[in-house]
């Protein structure tokens, strides 16, 4: 089984996001891009926290991902986050303001 848990917090206006993906619950396609998004931006070999003080106003984000046995957690922020993260981040927040219903058709 394979799980992603992303979280958001901070920023400006407070939107929080909490999203937690059972890859085998989704779509085919959508599946197959998250898995792709995870290998391009060598989520693996990402260090857990992303060194750095974030700005106050900024947003922070903790992803964990479980790929049967194997598991890795990144913590990062806006302005620590490597480039190769932002694709999948940005697919991360537009999966939870789409909603899980949506995902499921």
């Amino acid at each position: 089984m394979a799980t992603i848990i992303f979280q958001r917090s901070g920023g400006v206006l407070g939107q929080e996001i909490d999203l937690f993906l059972v890859f085998e619950s989704l779509p085919t396609a959508e599946a197959q891009r998250l898995f792709k998004l995870i290998d391009q931006s060598g989520f693996f070999r990402t260090p857990v926290h992303i060194g750095g003080r974030p700005d106050p106003d900024e947003f922070q984000y903790v992803i964990s991902l479980e790929i049967g046995s194997t598991q890795h957690t990144v913590r990062t922020s806006d302005s620590t986050m490597p480039q190769s993260l932002r694709p999948l981040v940005d697919e991360l927040v537009l999966l939870s303001s789409i909603g899980e219903t949506q995902l499921d058709k």
